[in-house]
């Protein structure tokens, strides 16, 4: 079974003792009865294939400090009250996009869960997982181009990232790869410095037991 989900996660201190993913605890206000958080996505890319994009909104209301989530063009889903947070009560330092695999396994042993499409950058358009359109939400409530772009990954041979620009993708990046042994890579535009509060991420279903995180979305 092959099933995409939309996914998001949230804490207030830097992953201690707080947060959870979708609506699992009392957070994240869901307001649309369309789509809701964690529902299923449908059509999903093929490999060498049909090709599907999602669009992903995430800002923050300048008058009550709420932050909000929109997915493509219609749907708002709801928001996270701002006091549920206090390294974002502000704004964003840091906003990190890429791809993440949760391994749990004990004793040393790393999980089979592949990154994205499970293929490496490198083979492009249809056979590896990307992030089009990057950009982000100003202080004006504008949205612009990121700067300072950079690509970090701890093990390429295992998963690799690679990032460029052009006028009909704007910031793009393809990533992700087969298993091995790497745990997280990520496309990151750093303005500052901060801790992780907010996290919005879809993820594939492969089997009952197995799901990979697709791709992801940190604020900092």
């Amino acid at each position: 079974m092959v099933e995409k989900h939309e996914r998001s996660c949230f804490n207030s201190d830097a992953y201690q003792a707080t947060g959870c993913y979708n609506l699992l605890c009392s957070g994240f206000i869901q307001i649309n009865n369309a789509v809701a958080m964690g529902a299923s996505i449908y059509p999903i890319s093929n490999y060498d294939g049909s090709q599907y994009d999602i669009n992903i909104l995430v800002w923050k209301d300048p008058k009550e400090g709420n932050w909000w989530m929109q997915f493509g063009n219609d749907y708002v889903l709801g928001y996270w009250p701002s006091f549920l947070f206090s390294y974002l009560a502000d704004s964003a330092s840091m906003i990190e996009w890429g791809g993440e695999v949760v391994n749990s396994e004990p004793d040393g042993e790393h999980t089979s869960t592949e990154m994205g499409s499970g293929h490496f950058p490198e083979e492009g358009f249809s056979k590896a997982s990307y992030f089009r359109n990057i950009q982000i939400v100003d202080g004006t409530n504008n949205l612009r181009a990121p700067k300072g772009i950079g690509a970090f990954t701890e093990q390429s041979n295992c998963y690799d990232v690679q990032n460029g620009n052009n006028g009909e993708w704007g910031q793009y990046f393809y990533y992700g790869g087969p298993v091995l042994s790497c745990w997280w890579q990520v496309v990151k535009s750093s303005v500052g410095r901060g801790l992780l509060d907010m996290a919005f991420c879809t993820a594939t279903q492969t089997s009952l037991s197995s799901t990979k995180l697709v791709g992801c979305v940190l604020l900092r």
